[in-house]
């Protein structure tokens, strides 16, 4: 009897592990954005990107949400969640850098002032 209980326990943790493992991570999508974009704010890449958001206003052409993850214990776990949806955001030993911007609609993920700014620039001239 012991013996079947404990194979029923053990089941039903894998199922359970399972479960939580392949469930889909949940990125702040609160408001409806286009991009949710993970920066940091020391991060010298991530500021090219805000400013070019900025200077070329693409915040009011697409909707972004911008999450700041050195400083937002918050925002870094969904960044660390992201990587289940996008493992390319992470190196060879597991770190996370940024910035990193979600595609929401392509379910894409780009890493590196360069890519964003190039994506965002082909986002627009497509609208």
């Amino acid at each position: 009897m012991k013996n079947i209980l404990t194979k029923i326990i053990i089941i039903v943790s894998i199922i359970g592990l399972f479960y939580i493992m392949t469930r889909p991570p949940k990125i702040n999508n609160s408001a409806n954005a286009d991009v949710v974009f993970y920066y940091g704010e020391e991060c010298p890449h991530c500021h090219n990107v805000l400013k070019y958001i900025a200077d070329n206003k693409i915040d009011q052409k697409i909707k972004i949400n911008s999450l700041e993850v050195y400083h937002n214990n918050v925002n870094k776990n969904e960044l660390t969640n992201l990587a289940r949806i996008c493992p390319e955001i992470q190196d060879s030993t597991g770190a996370i850098g940024v910035p990193v911007a979600y595609f929401v609609k392509e379910n894409k993920c780009l890493v590196g002032d360069t890519p964003i700014i190039d994506s965002l620039k082909s986002i627009i001239k497509s609208q």
